[in-house]
Order: C-alpha cells, then structure tokens, then sequence
C-alpha cells in the first residue's frame, strides 16, 4: 500500500506536467434562437501542464461546422477557447455534433447538443421498398410539432419519374400523410420528397423526408 502510494507521488509532476489542454466543458447544450440560421458556441480552456502545448489541428465531425482558435501555440496558464460556427439551416430537430481537438499527442472530443425545436415530425424518415418486390403504396406521417398550426403547402420529389405521391389532410394544420407509390421496382433509386409549408421563418419552412429502392 505504501510503495503504491509512494508511486503515485512521484508521479504527480510527471502528470502535472503533461496535463495539456484542459477544458471547462467538453459536453455543451445550446438552444438556438427560433431564427437563427448560424450559433456560435465557445469551449474555454487553459493550459494545466508546465509546457506549451500546440493546437496541431481541429477536425469538426459534419460541413455545418467551422471551428477555430485564435492562436496554435499557449503557454502554460495561458487561456483560450474554442470557437465554433454552426450552420443550423439544415436541421429540423434536435441534432448532438461533435468535433475533435489535437493538441501535444492528445485528443480532445467536444460535443454540441443543438436543441433545435421540431416543428414537423415526420414518421418514418425513410421509406424503403425492395428490387422486384411488391409495388405497393407507403406512407410517410406528418405532425405538427409546433404550438402553432403549420399547413402544409406543396410536395415535391427529387425522382419525381420514379414515383407517385399525394398528401392526405387529417386535420388541417396538424396532421397529415403523404401517400407514395413506386412506379417500378426494377432498380436501385434514392430519392428526397420535399414538405413545403408556411412555417413563417422561411429557412424553417421546407422539410425533407427520403425514399429508396434497393436490393
């Protein structure tokens, strides 16, 4: 018991040394204005060890992300922080996105839970159909999310020569199917139907749902 803890003293400053880059929060959840279009979130931090440590690179986990420091190299004490850009456009719901920082051998994982309200839910997310199986219709399920009625609009389909499709009111402003139907089976297909709405942010008012054909 001794000896254990006579080891780990001599290697308090061996790790002090090393500490690196310590950050307040790796882990950080973010509620994005209704009409945001980008957030900015920082993830301060400082040098714990006792030599300078450099930012050799930082690898953002998706394109909707940009992340940047002021400078690569910090002395020991030293603060600093991350800053990273999102581009929430795309999103529709809440979304977790992580990033990695590589500094002095060491890999720092910082996560973003971007608290996205959803305003349609959409159910399934993807419909798939198989090669040479039966051609029947599939529904996708549409409900509103938001406290507020949102209608929908229009439909559109990126392989609108594939298949048919049709919406279905079950109570206005609220709920909703669409109705798809492929028009043959005898390929691989992936396609992106298109909900256009009247959800008054306009980068929040067109949603998307997927279908494919595979083997």
């Amino acid at each position: 018991m001794r000896i254990g803890l006579l080891i780990f003293l001599l290697l308090v400053p061996v790790l002090r040394a090393e500490a690196g880059l310590e950050f307040a929060k790796t882990r950080l959840d973010v509620k994005p204005p209704e009409n945001a279009k980008r957030i900015e979130v920082l993830f301060p931090f400082r040098n714990a060890g006792r030599k300078t440590v450099e930012i050799s690179k930082i690898v953002p986990g998706c394109s909707c992300l940009v992340a940047t420091t002021d400078k690569k190299s910090y002395k020991p004490g030293e603060k600093g922080e991350v800053r990273a850009i999102f581009d929430i456009r795309m999103f529709s719901r809440p979304v977790s996105k992580s990033m990695q920082v590589i500094a002095a051998g060491r890999t720092h994982v910082l996560e973003t839970n971007l608290l996205i309200a959803e305003i349609l839910k959409i159910e399934p997310r993807v419909i798939i159909w198989k090669i040479g199986g039966q051609q029947e219709p599939k529904t996708f399920r549409l409900e509103v999310a938001s406290r507020n009625p949102v209608n929908v609009l229009k439909l559109g389909c990126s392989r609108d020569t594939h298949f048919d499709y049709r919406l279905e009111t079950i109570r206005k402003g609220r709920d909703y199917k669409v109705h798809v139907t492929p028009k043959s089976l005898d390929a691989r297909v992936l396609g992106a139907l298109r909900i256009d709405t009247d959800y008054p942010v306009p980068h929040r008012s067109q949603f998307i749902a997927f279908l494919s054909i595979r083997s």
